[in-house]
């Protein structure tokens, strides 16, 4: 006889469950990737901006080299956080509301990216 055949009604049912369960697993795992491309991406993009190089494809490539060269997102996040101080803070001559608008909606992103990518960066626990 098969092993199959010869499993139990409760341990073919753990293991259809197993199987389900790995798939939602696997399934989410792709889901976090994606977003955090998507947010990777948007960051790039902030960056390319504030940094002046928005302005066609061989910008566009300067900061890709400067912002990917990094491998870790903590330094891409400081590198779009630099930028924006310099451009709200430092650069500013008068008072501007875009400005001020900029920095108030950086900073709550920048505090929801932090809580998040501690969260990405446990990886497996194990018991």
């Amino acid at each position: 006889m098969a092993a199959e055949s010869s499993e139990d009604p409760k341990t073919k049912e753990m293991m259809r469950r197993l199987g389900a369960e790995q798939q939602e697993i696997i399934n989410s795992i792709g889901l976090v990737t994606r977003v955090w491309a998507t947010l990777e991406m948007s960051l790039f993009q902030l960056f390319s901006v504030l940094a002046g190089m928005s302005e066609g494809k061989a910008w566009d490539e300067c900061a890709g080299v400067i912002f990917y060269t990094p491998s870790n997102t903590e330094t891409r996040i400081s590198l779009v956080n630099n930028l924006v101080e310099y451009r709200c803070e430092l650069k500013r001559v008068a008072q501007n509301e875009i400005d001020d608008q900029l920095i108030r909606v950086w900073s709550s992103i920048k505090g929801k990216i932090d809580n998040l990518k501690n969260t990405r960066n446990l990886g497996p626990v194990f018991s």
